[in-house]
């Protein structure tokens, strides 16, 4: 999956400000120095995933959130309406496009796995589409 390093590095900035701290201070738990902090904060260069998780943990923020921008309790509520969504189409009977029942057809004959990534992605996209994010 391809992150956009710039939203991340502008919620990198909002979780060291929000903790009140510098880039030094995050760049000697990092390992880095400060420059190395604010190419990370202007999307110029990849934190990695130890560096998301020891920025997220001394900000006490969720990793998620640095990466996707969903907090973890939202993402629970979306998921929720999702829920309900999916009950109110119990029972009714849809007509799908060729394309359509070819892509549902796909989705099953992939791993298990794989498939769930697909419908995440695509239930996140819906509940941007709706104004849920």
């Amino acid at each position: 999956m391809n992150y956009d390093l710039t939203e991340i590095g502008k919620r990198i900035d909002m979780a060291l400000s929000k903790k009140g701290a510098s880039r030094t201070t995050i760049g000697k738990i990092l390992g880095v120095g400060a420059g190395a902090v604010g190419r990370y904060i202007r999307g110029e260069s990849d934190a990695g995933s130890v560096g998301l998780k020891k920025i997220a943990d001394y900000c006490n923020v969720p990793m998620d959130w640095l990466i996707t921008g969903i907090d973890p309790y939202e993402k629970k509520q979306i998921e929720t309406q999702l829920s309900k969504n999916a009950a109110d189409f119990s029972g009714n009977i849809i007509t799908l496009s060729g394309e359509e029942f070819a892509h549902i057809m796909h989705l099953r004959d992939m791993p298990e796995e794989d498939r769930k990534g697909i419908m995440r992605t695509a239930d996140l996209a819906w509940a941007k589409a709706k104004g849920l994010l």
